[in-house]
C-alpha cells in the first residue's frame, strides 16, 4: 500500500467530524476517487494529516484501539461514484493546526463548519474531466479522542 499525494490531487484539510446534520450520506462526483484514511468516527494524527498535505510517501497505516491502545495494520477506504455513498462528514476550520511548509497545491480548508456534500463544489475547479482525480480527507471524522480509534503512519 502506497499513498502519496501529488500536484493533481485535492486535500480537504482541517478538523473533522461525523455529526448531525451531516450524519447522512453523500455521493462522490463522477471521475473522483475519495480517500478516507480512517473509518468514520476515528481520529487521524497530525503526523498523518501533515504527510498528506506535504506529499510525503505513506507506506503503512496503523490504527490504535481507543479501548486497548494496541496498534494493528489498517487499510484506507476509497469511495467512487460507483462504489456507493460516503458518510457526509463535516470539515471544521483548521484552528491550531500547522499548514505551513511544503504542501501540495490544492489544499482546501474552511472558515466555518462545512458538509462534505458542499465541499465537492469547492473541488470542482481541480477535477480533471479527462482523468480520475484523487481527493483526500486529511481530517478526523470525529471531534473527540478518548476511546475512539486513531489512525497513524509508521513512526521513526
Amino acid at each position: 500500500m502506497l499513498i502519496q499525494t501529488n500536484g493533481d490531487d485535492v486535500v480537504f484539510s482541517g478538523h473533522g467530524s461525523t455529526m448531525p446534520p451531516a450524519g447522512k450520506v453523500t455521493r462522490v462526483p463522477s471521475g473522483v476517487e475519495f480517500y478516507l484514511l480512517g473509518p468514520p468516527g476515528a481520529s487521524i494524527t497530525n503526523r498523518l494529516g501533515n504527510a498528506l498535505e506535504a506529499g510525503d510517501r505513506i507506506t503503512e497505516l496503523f490504527i490504535r484501539s481507543g479501548m486497548t491502545g494496541e496498534f494493528s495494520p489498517h487499510r484506507y477506504k476509497v469511495y467512487t461514484s460507483k462504489s456507493g455513498d460516503v458518510p457526509n462528514m463535516v470539515l471544521h476550520p483548521p484552528r491550531g493546526l500547522d499548514l505551513s511548509g511544503k504542501i501540495v497545491p490544492h489544499i482546501i480548508g474552511v472558515e466555518k463548519n462545512t458538509d462534505l456534500h458542499d465541499l465537492w463544489a469547492r473541488a470542482k475547479p481541480f477535477i480533471n474531466p479527462r482523468a480520475t482525480t484523487r481527493i483526500f480527507w486529511a481530517a478526523c471524522s470525529n471531534l473527540r479522542g478518548g476511546d475512539k480509534p486513531v489512525v497513524d503512519i509508521k513512526g521513526d
